[in-house]
Formats: structure tokens, sequence, C-alpha cells
């Protein structure tokens, strides 16, 4: 068996010690995880034999592109290391698993909030009592039928405006100050 630098390094071992051994005594794992058999198949056919997979066997566990040529009566077989390539697209394969549950997540939660303004608004449009609401700013959010038939002021007229753009007679009143007092 010949290794060059890297495969050394991956092996642990050096060109000496790895002269004239066969793959099985320098990767014994070779048999146990398939791919003697892979290996000898290529022998066989002539077809190259190519394969990204995690060795996590022998002497260094990581993800490789293993390639099979056949050479003469014998095998070359070589490693290219892609530990890190499938490591990131592994981190990024988890990232968007989490963005997809996320946005799934968001969707329940914006369908249950849709749901509760329709019920809300529903409660607030069929009361037999005139209501109105407004937010933080001041400005009217909901104002019922009832609103409707007792001011003439229709809901479209008042939906985003202030209570003083609304009742601009009233701009100097007590329920003026009320209304818009922090």
């Amino acid at each position: 068996m010949h290794a060059n630098k890297q495969a050394q390094a991956m092996l642990q071992q050096t060109t000496e010690q790895l002269l004239s051994k066969t793959l099985l005594e320098v990767l014994p794992s070779f048999q146990e995880s398939g791919l003697l058999d892979k290996c000898t198949r290529a022998v066989e056919t002539g077809e190259t034999f190519s394969e990204t997979l995690y060795y996590g066997y022998d002497h260094r566990p990581d993800w490789y592109q293993l390639v099979a040529v056949k050479l003469e009566d014998g095998l070359v077989v070589t490693f290219i290391d892609i530990n890190e390539h499938k490591l990131t697209a592994l981190a990024l394969e988890q990232a968007n698993t989490d963005l997809r549950q996320e946005i799934a997540t968001r969707k329940e939660a914006e369908r249950v909030a849709r749901q509760e303004k329709e019920l809300k608004d529903s409660i607030i449009e069929h009361a037999t009592d005139g209501i109105s609401a407004f937010d933080k700013e001041g400005a009217y959010t909901a104002w019922n039928k009832m609103l409707e038939q007792f001011t003439g002021i229709k809901s479209e007229d008042v939906i985003g405006r202030k209570f003083r753009e609304v009742f601009p007679t009233l701009a100097q009143s007590e329920l003026a100050r009320r209304l818009t007092e922090p």
C-alpha cells in the first residue's frame, strides 16, 4: 500500500509502515462497514466507486469523499476529507429545519391571533351597547354598529382617527381630557 502525506496523517502510519499491507490490514473496518464489498465490485466490474460517507471507524471518524478505481490488478482508494464542508452543510440543514419550525409556529400564532381578533370584533359588532376602543396613541380602533346608530357617524369615518378629530367641538371638554391623558 502506498500513501501520500495526507493519507499517512489520516491513517497515523508512515509509508514504510503501510508498504506491503493490504487494505484490511490498514482499515479492518472496511469489512464491517460494507466498503470492502463495494471496492471489490469496483475491481470486478472496472466501474469507479464514489461515495460521500461518515467513516466512524479506525483512526479518524470524519466525513470523507471515497473514490475507488481499479488499477491493473489492484485498487486505488482515495479519501478526501470533507468533514468541515459536511459539518457546515449539516449545520445549515439544521438551521433551515429550525427556521421552518419557527415559521410554522409563527403562522399558528398568527392564525390564533386572527381568530381572537375576529371573535373580539364579532362581540363588539353584535353588542347591544355602543362600544368604541382606542389604541395607545388615542386613535379609534373600534366603533360598532350601535355607535353608528347613536351618533350617525360610520365606523369607516372614525377608525384610525383621534377623538378630537371626530368630535372637534368636544376637543376642550372634560371627556376629551380623560380620553387623551396618559
